[in-house]
């Protein structure tokens, strides 16, 4: 019999001979050129000394010990300890043992090697598991040796994410009662005897090496039969009332100053090394290891701050990329300060995507594909928090850095909506109409407002950098989403004022059923996914993108029309007619339709192609607009300081180009008062003028062009006369 287990492997399951010699041949591949990785409550089974002793020679022979990581070290000495008595005595004899016998025998014969930074002894051993396999995953096949179905699930999740389509085998094992690796199935494995324990919790967030579910249980995602009541509520409605208060500090630490994790109420020194960042509430520090410290602003050091961190760090939340607090802070009095978190990688949406040069510079080989699989990669993170019933709130492409379509890191998740705790901050371009202007830290918000930021951020991804809500001489942002006034076209329907440039030519690329339809239908007033009850979830947005994905990789929207494979096509989306028309054959375009050219007929000219001003890109000279592309003409050339009201306006590539090329001076007002200063002069010439002195008054600004223009004539000619008359005075 076979069987599907963790990484796409299938096993056959067996007894007697056969399965000692699968079990030969299982050990043998994974100790030849595998990186094998054990869980403490593996190492607790009263199996494991009959695991290693048949596993011996195939380490030996490939001289590649197991990995035991320090954190699973540290755990066994606190199991061993039992300072609070949680722990059955049967496990607190096993780590006994480990601790005296087993371990440093096998260490010594070479069959485990301890590795780790002494911060790995934070939180518990699944954030070190996760940590390794998501930074090892495309270098070596791995291999995890665990009893515990929720780490293991996981870990297989790495490999199980759809986004990834590269990479090395990952598989997640279990010690049978015999000894031998089992295959873990997804089902939670038999109970343990330290099931009955409840852990003193202080930093660790599960008892038994992190991996029982009771006080700090990470919670089963809630189910409900109405997609209403699912959107609109969230597990706690009523916001904390702990009080924000702030909290006293004798002093906030500094780069090279010592500050202390808390660890079962043990202060352990950590070292604050350089700056790598800051921003409002504080500065982020390297410390050395795979963790950096965020330490807060003396203002921004509250009661309610401490007791959402601590709420935090009693959550089992383990998830690759997700920078989840994993230890409390303090200075050398013992006061408040910060935490600790895993390092983030990566630049952020807004600099790596949202600009279509930075774009192209940091991911010059991306197709289309590649920013659905982004789109993937963000919302499986997503849908892990929100299984867990914690609430991004300010969902911004400020707090996702980009390392590859795979690889994505969400930070700042200290300000995240976790059970009554606010998430006291938002971002109006992703905040929901019903929710524009409240204060964010005096209500909840609920999926409903969440699945608004989830569309907008994916609308962006796929036009980069693009807003829902930006139109042609459109109103303020905020206006138009209150008042739901999207511009893109679905179908015949449409307001006819989509922005100009390259993204019209996206959107016609964008598959209806996939993309257009759930944009259009949520951020359109009145469309059946505008209300927040109606809004579609991370689930279906899934759907649809994997819909996507699988159009333009199985080679049928390729087939239709090769630019939609782009992310930046040059044209509108060509689409065959039916075959029964009656009308001549031509290939429609959004709002055009061009002559389409028959199998076999001679094929126009390519277009001269020229490098773009900005960008030096070839591009076709009918994308040009005085020398500058499509894709650049919105870049800013340089910022200026209206002359006129005092105000900071740009100029963009365009606009530089167009004044060079007609030979005009950069314009010194901004584009405001240039239009006013423009209706004054018309409204001035189709006036009747009946005598000089009713004529309308020049604008202060005009006069002053007009008489700078003619002081510098009248200059000239002074000087010329005089030039004149000394010559005519010496001959």
């Amino acid at each position: 019999m076979r069987k599907d287990v963790g990484g796409g492997e299938r096993v056959r399951v067996g007894t007697g001979r056969n399965m000692k010699e699968r079990q030969e041949k299982l050990l043998d591949m994974y100790f030849k050129d595998w990186k094998v990785f054990i869980d403490t409550c593996s190492l607790l089974k009263e199996a494991a000394p009959t695991f290693w002793e048949r596993a011996r020679p195939y380490i030996l022979k490939y001289n590649n010990p197991v990995i035991v990581p320090e954190r699973v070290l540290h755990e066994l000495q606190k199991i061993y300890r039992n300072a609070a008595g949680v722990y059955d005595p049967v496990d607190v004899r096993n780590a006994e043992r480990c601790l005296s016998e087993f371990l440093p025998r096998y260490q010594q014969e070479n069959l485990l090697e301890f590795r780790g930074e002494p911060v790995d002894r934070e939180g518990h051993a699944d954030n070190v598991f996760i940590t390794q396999f998501t930074r090892h995953r495309m270098t070596y096949n791995l291999l995890l040796i665990t009893q515990d179905a929720d780490l293991g699930a996981d870990i297989r999740n790495l490999v199980n994410q759809r986004s990834v389509q590269r990479g090395k085998k990952i598989h997640v094992r279990r010690i049978d009662g015999g000894g031998n690796l089992f295959p873990q199935d997804g089902k939670k494995p038999h109970t343990k005897r330290t099931d009955s324990a409840r852990a003193q919790t202080d930093g660790d967030r599960r008892p038994h090496g992190g991996h029982e579910h009771t006080a700090g249980q990470r919670p089963a995602p809630q189910r409900t039969d109405s997609r209403s009541s699912a959107m609109t509520t969230a597990r706690k409605t009523v916001v904390t009332a702990i009080a924000d208060d702030p909290l006293p500090a004798a002093h906030i630490p500094i780069e090279g100053e010592i500050v202390f994790r808390l660890q079962n109420g043990v202060p352990e020194r950590i070292r604050l090394g350089k700056e790598i960042g800051k921003g409002g509430e504080g500065r982020i520090y390297e410390t050395g290891t795979p963790y950096v410290a965020k330490i807060y602003a003396r203002d921004c050091l509250t009661v309610r701050r401490r007791e959402k961190i601590r709420r935090m760090l009693s959550r089992s939340i383990s998830y690759a990329g997700i920078c989840w607090p994993c230890a409390e802070l303090s200075n050398e009095s013992g006061d408040f300060v910060g935490y600790l978190m895993p390092r983030a990688q990566g630049q952020s949406l807004q600099i790596a995507v949202f600009s279509p040069r930075r774009l192209q510079k940091f991911f010059p080989h991306w197709k289309k594909v590649d920013l659905v699989i982004l789109c993937i990669t963000i919302l499986e993170k997503i849908k892990y928090l929100h299984d867990h019933d914690i609430l991004i709130g300010d969902l911004n492409d400020q707090n996702i850095l980009v390392v590859s379509a795979t690889e994505v890191y969400f930070v700042d998740t200290d300000s995240y909506q976790i059970e009554g705790f606010p998430c006291p901050v938002g971002t109006p371009v992703y905040t929901a109409p019903e929710v524009q202007g409240q204060p964010f830290s005096s209500f909840l918000r609920t999926k409903g407002n969440e699945a608004f930021a989830i569309a907008t951020l994916l609308f962006r991804i796929m036009l980069p950098g693009k807003t829902p809500y930006s139109q042609q001489g459109g109103n303020d942002l905020q206006e138009n989403i209150a008042r739901g006034d999207f511009s893109y076209p679905c179908g015949e329907n449409s307001n006819r004022r989509a922005p100009d440039g390259p993204w019209r030519f996206i959107w016609s690329h964008l598959p209806r059923r996939a993309m257009k339809e759930p944009f259009y239908q949520t951020f359109r007033k009145g469309e059946a996914h505008y209300e927040e009850c109606d809004r579609l979830d991370v689930n279906a947005w899934l759907a649809n993108l994997r819909e996507y994905k699988n159009l333009l990789t199985n080679g049928k929207y390729a087939e239709q029309d090769a630019l939609s494979l782009e992310i930046f096509p040059n044209r509108y989306k060509h689409i065959e007619p039916n075959a029964d028309a009656k009308s001549p054959q031509q290939t429609k375009t959004w709002g055009h339709s061009t002559p389409h050219t028959k199998s076999g007929a001679k094929q126009s000219k390519s277009p001269e192609k020229r490098p773009c001003r900005v960008c030096k890109s070839e591009v076709p000279v009918t994308q040009l607009d005085h020398g500058v592309c499509s894709l650049c003409r919105g870049e800013i050339y340089e910022w200026k300081q209206c002359r006129t009201c005092g105000s900071r306006f740009c100029i963009t590539a365009a606009e530089h180009a167009f004044f060079v090329d007609k030979g005009l001076a950069q314009p010194e007002n901004c584009r405001e008062c240039r239009e006013a200063r423009k209706k004054e002069r018309e409204t001035w010439l189709t006036t009747p003028q009946q005598n000089t002195s009713s004529r309308t008054p020049v604008p202060q600004s005009d006069r002053a062009e007009e008489s700078s223009s003619f002081e510098t004539v009248a200059g000239i000619g002074i000087g010329l006369a005089i030039a004149y008359a000394v010559v005519h005075f010496l001959l």
